[in-house]
């Protein structure tokens, strides 16, 4: 959550692991000096003079202002609100449906568990099996390997502790002042996610490669949580996959935009191996969380359809139906295709148990999404 006064408008668009990208708002932090947002005991002084000086006799108002609107339409509200204020609001719709099955009821798998739009109940969204320390050793040698790249990616490496937004909205030409409110849904959809796998990994608890090996010598500093899921994967391809479903249509981008933000997003996945603090497995299961989150955050938005329910187990070897081998290095094309010419399938997928219905997410979320897609419906 990176942000200088004269770098506001680009701030806090990344992520730091788990703190990461808090776009929209440090788009907009850069501006408060011109909105008289800025507080300071000079400014208190002379505001308390100023009005002494031309407010005149005290009067007591006649009429109270028109009452806010709320009940149904208390979503109009939201453009008064403080840009913090609005997240912190819509962040508690987004994960109101979420629930989690941890370790303590499940022997080693986490599941995050959901309520559809206009559903009451929670079912499965997606499931995944803590690797066994045979399996994380099995990777070390793609960790050892990927070594080699550390100092061509030196500079993505670093940026990206702090802002992966940049790399993932570069194909459509994102930008803080025309894409405000696509920035704000990216902050949200970033700090939901951050929740969900923060709380998966502390269910699998999951050590890091340089725990395994003296030899691996990190680049950067090691974070101070669980290694699997890898939270720049999880939160990488969860923006991704709905910034592409937002631009979809739109006569500002290219036909194959989506395709672009997932390179960017394995890359992003991939460095964090390069620097030493991540398996290859690591990624395969964020990236699959990601997915399974953006769909269901699609749905809340009111533009969702489809759900998967999706399980993750990694097999010793490749070609154990179902499953991941921990032989194999991550590629997003044949998790993204559940397998492809020459693999299996590498998890387990069925149809989600629930109905979605559009019409009940919240109208809040409807509310920002609707304004994001407008950004993108400009000639």
């Amino acid at each position: 959550m990176a942000g200088l006064v004269l770098e506001g408008a680009r701030g806090a668009r990344g992520a730091r692991g788990a703190r990461g990208a808090r776009g929209a708002r440090g788009a907009r932090g850069a501006r408060s000096g011109a909105g008289g947002s800025v507080s300071s005991s000079a400014l208190a002084a002379a505001l308390t003079t100023a009005r002494d000086g031309v407010s005149g006799h005290w009067t007591l108002p006649t009429s109270a202002p028109v009452a806010l609107p709320t009940g149904e339409d208390v979503h109009s509200n939201l453009d008064r609100w403080d840009l913090n204020v609005r997240h912190a609001t819509l962040l508690t719709l987004l994960l109101d449906g979420v629930r989690f099955e941890g370790t303590d009821t499940t022997a080693n798998s986490a599941k995050v568990k959901v309520e559809a739009p206009g559903v009451a109940s929670a079912a499965d969204l997606v499931e995944l099996v803590r690797p066994t320390a045979d399996q994380f050793k099995t990777q070390l040698d793609y960790v050892h390997g990927y070594s080699a790249l550390r100092l061509e990616r030196l500079d993505e490496i670093e940026l990206q502790l702090d802002d992966i937004t940049s790399f993932i909205g570069s194909p459509i030409g994102l930008h803080p002042d025309r894409h405000r409110h696509t920035y704000e849904l990216i902050d949200l959809i970033h700090s939901a996610t951050v929740s969900v796998e923060m709380r998966v990994k502390y269910e699998l608890a999951c050590r890091r490669p340089s725990e395994f090996s003296e030899q691996i010598q990190p680049m950067i500093d090691v974070p101070g949580h669980s290694a699997y899921p890898s939270g720049h994967a999880t939160e990488s391809f969860a923006i991704a996959y709905v910034l592409s479903a937002l631009v979809s249509g739109s006569s500002q981008v290219g036909p194959n935009v989506e395709q672009q933000m997932l390179r960017h997003a394995e890359r992003i996945a991939t460095n964090r191996v390069v620097a030493g603090v991540h398996f290859p497995i690591d990624n395969v299961a964020g990236m699959i969380l990601g997915k399974s989150l953006s769909e269901y955050f699609l749905a809340m938005f009111g533009v969702g359809s489809a759900i998967t329910k999706r399980r993750l187990e990694i097999s010793d070897k490749t070609g154990s139906p179902g499953k991941f081998g921990a032989n194999d290095d991550f590629d997003y094309e044949i998790i993204n295709n559940n397998g492809g010419p020459g693999w299996p399938k590498v998890l387990t997928e069925s149809p989600f148990s629930q109905t979605i219905d559009s019409a009940a997410a919240p109208k809040a979320l409807k509310w920002l999404w609707a304004n994001a897609v407008s950004e993108w419906a400009r000639p």
